[in-house]
């Protein structure tokens, strides 16, 4: 959960102390535990106690730590090993474009949009022309970062390139120029 420690969330799971600070100290090796995200499904198999005192030993524990990164802890023997699996992403950036409509927030988000982007595309937009101007015939393109897994999960990221095309040409093109923490707007011309 959000604000939660991975070796908490071990040890409310059932897992013992010991077993959960070596877990975490594998998973910290393979990525950052920060970067994980709140709401992750934890796979846990605990296996038998040594005595009823004592607490149930880790058998398995699979979790997705980021969208390119599968991580196993597996007890072999005595011990615990870790297993990563890199997943394939494809970092393509998404391209959305349709018909402004009745409304130009409906109908991006009929198209595919993810609410934040057309929110942050509607500010760029505002920014250059009043949104009263933008007519129901124009055309909206937007342009946004996009990582797909080859497992099929999907990340939307920030907006790129925001758009407004009337009667088949360019009228808006707004292009992102980022330089290192430093973002700002450009007309694409």
């Amino acid at each position: 959960g959000q604000g939660d420690g991975f070796a908490r969330v071990l040890q409310r799971a059932g897992v013992g102390a010991d077993d959960a600070s070596r877990a975490l100290a594998m998973v910290s090796e393979a990525t950052s535990v920060s970067a994980i995200e709140p709401g992750t499904p934890i796979a846990i198999i605990l296996g038998r106690r040594t005595s009823r005192n004592a607490p149930r030993p880790l058998d398995s524990l699979e979790f997705r730590a980021r969208l390119d990164l599968h991580l196993a802890i597996k007890r072999n023997g005595g011990s615990l090993k870790l297993a990563r699996k890199a997943i394939a992403v494809d970092d393509t950036p998404l391209r959305i474009r349709g018909t402004v409509g009745e409304s130009l927030y409906r109908s991006a988000r009929a198209a595919g949009a993810p609410p934040e982007a057309i929110q942050n595309y509607l500010k760029v937009i505002a920014g250059r022309t009043p949104l009263d101007r933008v007519s129901a015939s124009d055309e909206f393109d937007i342009i946004l970062e996009h990582r797909r897994a080859a497992t099929g999960e999907v990340e939307a990221g920030n907006l790129l390139y925001a758009g407004i095309g009337r009667s088949g040409k360019n009228w808006i093109q707004m292009l992102k120029w980022t330089d290192g923490d430093n973002a700002q707007w450009f007309e694409a011309s």
